[in-house]
């Protein structure tokens, strides 16, 4: 598994927003969810909002040719406390239905995909291969596979442009129980900016 195809849950790089810097009318609603890139706010009535500097994620929660749940409400610009680059990114937020954890049987569904995948890619025969090519292998072999339709989305960009993200709780389900995948990449810009933010932080910290 390549460094750049898996983001590690417990080493989280950095957080790239927060609430305390969002608009005033984002304020009111509290807080049920907090990544590295995104932060998402409990709105009521069975939604949430979510606030992202992750161009992939918002493409992919809103886009036709993506996963298509998300209504792309508002952007902005704030500042970053730590960066100046992540400050001139665009804040989007996003509208979409309220998700829940995966059950049990969810849970074994998602490790299963994610087993599948990364035995076609880690393949001898695909393991130096592009991304594109290596979801486009997964297509091929499971055309109704959890991640057909991601396989199908990431052919519109140029895999120097995000990073897979398959963890666990990067999968949701509705309310139906159906599984949702909310944040199966990552904006590889994004990720390099808060990489290098970490990196300075240690640097300070070791004079």
């Amino acid at each position: 598994m390549k460094a750049t195809e898996f983001i590690v849950e417990h080493d989280r790089i950095g957080t790239a927003l927060w609430k305390n810097s969002v608009p005033a009318k984002y304020k009111q609603f509290p807080i049920i969810g907090q990544g590295a890139t995104s932060v998402v706010l409990d709105s009521g009535n069975d939604t949430v909002i979510v606030l992202t500097r992750d161009a992939m994620k918002k493409d992919w929660l809103c886009q036709s040719w993506g996963l298509g749940v998300g209504e792309w409400v508002d952007q902005f610009n704030i500042l970053h406390r730590q960066s100046r680059e992540l400050s001139e990114l665009t804040v989007y937020a996003i509208k979409m239905p309220k998700l829940y954890p995966l059950s049990l049987e969810n849970k074994r569904v998602v490790t299963k995909a994610i087993k599948q995948y990364y035995a076609i890619a880690n393949a001898p025969d695909t393991y130096e291969k592009s991304m594109v090519d290596k979801m486009q292998a997964y297509l091929d072999a499971h055309p109704d596979g959890l991640f057909s339709q991601l396989a199908e989305f990431l052919q519109n960009y140029n895999d120097t442009q995000y990073s897979l993200d398959f963890i666990i709780r990067n999968f949701m389900q509705d309310g139906k129980g159906n599984i949702v995948l909310t944040d199966p990449i990552v904006s590889t810009e994004l990720t390099t900016m808060l990489h290098n933010i970490a990196t300075a932080r240690y640097n300070r910290s070791r004079w």
